[in-house]
């Protein structure tokens, strides 16, 4: 998820991401021959040849399971476009009563760290994990984040 701040791309990127969204083929073009959708997932450059092949491999797979990328198209504009600048919004999350845990990487290209620690800081009793490296996918960090989803989960469900 993006947090705020949070900006609607300039109208060259934007044109260019919804060309790619628009064409199954140029999705599979630019995700096997370009960084162009890695970007897109949130992979940020420093990470490249620097993560373990199993995390590699996670992000292979990830971004060939979009495909048909056509049929999703109109959604992912639809967060760019609508949805992720309404969390510009001041929503009242102060009011919120269910337990909530967030995860976030500094590096995380979808939205500034800062952003993310300025929501929990509103969320009463929030449990916040600030990861240092891993991009918006947490890479190096996906079994330790299983891990603590689970206990949070068992912490907090009524059986």
């Amino acid at each position: 998820m993006a947090v705020p701040p949070y900006a609607i791309p300039p109208k060259p990127v934007l044109f260019t991401i919804e060309a790619i969204l628009q064409s199954n083929f140029l999705w599979w073009l630019a995700g096997r021959y370009t960084p162009i959708i890695r970007r897109l997932m949130g992979i940020p450059r420093k990470l490249e040849g620097r993560i373990s092949a199993e995390d590699e491999n996670f992000a292979t797979h990830l971004m060939a399971s979009f495909l048909p990328i056509r049929l999703r198209a109109k959604g992912i504009i639809h967060d760019i476009r609508v949805t992720n600048p309404d969390l510009n919004k001041p929503y009242p999350l102060e009011s919120l009563t269910t337990p909530v845990l967030i995860f976030h990487a500094k590096d995380d290209p979808w939205g500034p760290f800062a952003g993310a620690e300025k929501i929990a800081a509103r969320i009463p009793g929030v449990h916040f994990e600030a990861i240092e490296s891993g991009g918006h996918l947490l890479l190096g960090h996906r079994k330790g984040v299983r891990v603590k989803i689970a206990d949070f989960i068992r912490t907090h469900s009524p059986n």
